[in-house]
């Protein structure tokens, strides 16, 4: 039986070559490959949307396993997701979803000088916000159609929003205006689709370099997992950094949702500092955590969530708290709860998020 692997992902090259590796690890005898050959027993797709053959999916459902669905606007959009969101949390208020997700406006603009309309309309509510005599709250404005942290800005005033919109006005006139600089550009072609959330003011900040030890191992399945615990030192402010957690997920055939639990805790690589600390324009690398903005030491700071237990709160300021093992427990309980009501959402627009074809991944997983 001839098992072939199609495996592609060239802008993600390390990603590629782990999946290489797993796929011949687990599966020795599987063959990968650049392009589908005309003849074979088995197809695995692993690779870009672009790159797969989705027609071939369709035909061949009981040969052929992808990753990825051939629809799924509505999770990988942060506009479309917005709205998504918005639909089943206005139908179950009750959801954990309504808490976990900072308060979102969703808009369209083509040229800057449309803002001021926007405020009388879709974005009243956040003009009210920023006109408030006492305003202290701080956004972010991230590109609907982009990824690894182009175009995101922070701002805390009309003013500033109409600035950056400005500014986006100026580089759609440049003829390279595709040409990205620092990694935080956006290019013509994605001007339109916006999302502006509530900018967290009191973020959980760690240091991803701060001394450990090895700890006791807990119980968690499918590894023994071994959790640190910090050697006893003075850690000053300026060692605190903002991270996200990145938790991959397979969606199965429709709709089975596992969740790996070996999450990922990807930190910025420059030291917090609050936005209305930072001389303007604000220093984004201190915000976004995504690893393409990251130039030098990125391994370092990537770490597993299961490696934070024991390191210490450096956002608590009154006295000395550590993330403890049960703290990450709750975390990723509460992760699965709030996957499984997106995709609970997602499926609930069928002209955005179609459910046709089966997916497939090779992991250790629990149900969500």
């Amino acid at each position: 039986m001839r098992v072939i692997a199609l495996v592609s992902f060239p802008d993600a090259p390390l990603t590629e070559k782990l999946i290489r590796n797993a796929l011949v690890t687990k599966i020795p005898s599987i063959e990968i490959v650049d392009e589908i050959p005309p003849n074979f027993d088995r197809l695995l797709q692993i690779c870009t949307y672009d790159r797969m053959d989705h027609e071939l999916t369709h035909l061949k459902p009981e040969s052929v396993l992808s990753s990825s669905y051939i629809i799924r606007k509505s999770i990988i959009r942060k506009h479309f997701l917005n709205r998504t969101i918005s639909a089943y949390t206005s139908k179950y208020p009750e959801s954990l979803l309504k808490s976990s997700i900072p308060r979102t406006w969703d808009f369209d603009i083509v040229w800057a000088d449309e803002l001021g309309d926007l405020f009388a309309d879709e974005l009243w509510e956040l003009g009210e916000i920023l006109d408030g005599p006492n305003n202290v709250k701080w956004f972010i404005l991230k590109a609907g159609m982009t990824d690894s942290g182009n175009g995101i800005r922070l701002f805390n005033s009309k003013e500033q929003l109409q600035l950056i919109f400005n500014e986006f006005d100026e580089k759609s006139d440049i003829e390279d205006s595709d040409e990205q600089e620092g990694g935080q550009e956006i290019i013509t072609s994605q001007l339109r689709h916006f999302v502006i959330q509530e900018y967290l003011s009191n973020p959980l900040l760690l240091d991803p370099h701060e001394s450990v030890v090895p700890g006791e191992c807990s119980s968690l399945e499918p590894y023994k997992v071994c959790y640190v615990k910090q050697i006893p030192s003075a850690l000053p402010l300026s060692r605190s950094y903002q991270f996200h957690l990145r938790a991959y997920c397979v969606a199965s055939g429709a709709l089975t949702v596992y969740l790996w639990e070996h999450i990922l805790a990807l930190f910025a690589s420059v030291p917090y500092v609050s936005p209305e600390k930072h001389d303007e324009p604000v220093n984004l690398q201190a915000h976004l955590t995504n690893t393409a903005l990251i130039k030098e030491g990125g391994e370092s700071f990537v770490l597993l969530l299961s490696e934070l237990a024991g390191r210490s709160i450096l956002s608590v300021s009154e006295h000395k708290q550590t993330l403890t093992t049960s703290d990450i427990n709750i975390i990723i309980d509460h992760l699965a709860v709030v996957i499984g009501q997106v995709f609970r959402a997602a499926i609930a627009s069928p002209i955005h998020f179609q459910k046709k074809f089966r997916v497939y991944f090779y992991l250790h997983l629990r149900a969500v």
